[in-house]
C-alpha cells in the first residue's frame, strides 16, 4: 500500500501539469495569429480611420492556355496581346504570373503552358465590360475554347 506522502506527491504532480498547461494555454491563445491580438496580425482594416479609407474592390483571375492550333502563343504575341488589349483597359496595373495548368479534355489530360492575369480593381459596369472584352478578344485571336474567370468579391485592399 502506498504512503500518504507518495499519493501528496502524484497529487501535487498531477496538479502542477494541469497549472502549466492551463498557463501554456492561455499565453498560447493570447498570443495566437487567430486571436488577432498582437500588432502583426491584427485585421489592418479594425482601425476607424482605416475603415474611411476603404472603397469595395473586386479580384479577377483569368486563366489563359498557351496552347493554340498549331503550337503556342509566344512570349511576344502574349506580351503584345497585354499591351494592346488589357493595359489600355486597365492602366492601374496588373499582374500576369506564368504556370502549368492541366485540364480533362474528352476524359485525356491534357497540359499546357499557362498565364493568369490577376486585376484587382473597383466594381463598375464599364469594368466588368472591359473583362469580358479582354477574354472574348483573346478566345478570338489565340483560338481558344475558354479562358477560366474566377472572380473574388469583396476583397480588401489597402495601399
Amino acid at each position: 500500500m502506498l504512503h500518504w506522502r507518495k499519493y501528496m506527491k502524484i497529487i501535487i504532480a498531477i496538479l502542477m501539469v494541469a497549472i502549466i498547461s492551463i498557463t501554456f494555454q492561455s499565453v498560447y491563445a493570447q498570443n495566437s495569429p487567430d486571436t488577432g491580438n498582437s500588432p502583426e496580425t491584427q485585421n489592418p482594416l479594425e482601425n476607424e480611420e482605416d475603415l474611411k479609407k476603404i472603397t469595395a474592390y473586386l479580384q479577377e483571375e483569368l486563366y489563359f492556355g498557351l496552347s493554340k492550333p498549331g503550337g503556342v502563343v509566344t512570349e511576344e504575341e502574349f506580351q503584345n496581346f497585354m499591351d494592346t488589349e488589357v493595359a489600355p483597359r486597365f492602366p492601374e496595373g496588373a499582374t500576369i504570373l506564368s504556370g502549368q495548368g492541366q485540364f480533362l479534355d474528352a476524359g485525356k489530360l491534357t497540359k499546357e503552358g499557362s498565364k493568369l492575369l490577376i486585376l484587382v480593381y473597383t466594381y463598375t459596369d464599364t469594368k466588368q465590360k472591359q473583362v469580358k472584352e479582354i477574354i472574348d478578344i483573346y478566345k478570338t485571336k489565340f483560338q481558344q475554347e475558354s479562358v477560366l474567370r474566377v472572380t473574388h468579391l469583396p476583397v480588401q485592399v489597402k495601399f
